[in-house]
């Protein structure tokens, strides 16, 4: 009975990150500006039956130490989580740092010439009825918010650091297609 229970344990355990509940936080700081970000996650309830909200991040909440204030990044939206949300700390031995990169597929990140940060952040939002992703830049603070394009969920991507660039790969029968777009 209680090897039984203990399977259980680990099979529901187990379920619950590899089945889709697990859902990375965005909990963060920029250390140069000291801007404070946090995920806004969807409301999980509860029924006897039914749930609602499965607990994604749905938006991002940016404070300023300095002023005492805050905003959000997104006005309120049904449909849509964070998938990405990414931005550059340093220029390291020639290797970009990042902070909260959740879901960043970072290629071409070695022998980065010594440059500056970029000053905006990169947010990916998943619509969840297409699974299409829409990328976003914004400046650190949350101004000048840009939606830069939306792909389907069958295209492939990742962010070319040396280059700078996020770069889109669509394939068509035995054709593929890439397009690059700068952060």
């Amino acid at each position: 009975m209680k090897l039984g229970v203990v399977l259980l344990g680990l099979l529901w355990s187990t379920c619950s990150v590899a089945g889709g509940y697990y859902h990375p936080m965005i909990d963060t700081y920029d250390p140069d500006s000291g801007f404070y970000y946090r995920g806004v996650a969807s409301q999980q309830s509860s029924g006897f039956i039914s749930s609602t909200g499965d607990g994604s991040t749905e938006n991002i909440y940016i404070y300023d130490p300095e002023t005492g204030k805050g905003t959000y990044l997104f006005p309120e939206q049904d449909d849509v989580k964070i998938v990405t949300f990414a931005i550059e700390t340093s220029v390291d031995d020639g290797t970009v740092q990042f902070r909260g990169a959740h879901g960043l597929p970072i290629r071409n990140n070695v022998n980065v010439p010594d440059r500056s940060v970029n000053s905006r952040m990169l947010v990916v939002l998943r619509n969840t009825e297409t699974s299409s992703e829409t990328f976003y830049f914004a400046e650190k603070d949350g101004t000048g918010l840009v939606k830069a394009r939306t792909i389907t969920a069958d295209a492939d991507w990742h962010v070319d650091v040396k280059n700078s660039v996020i770069r889109v790969i669509e394939q068509a029968g035995m054709k593929l297609s890439v397009e690059s777009f700068e952060w």
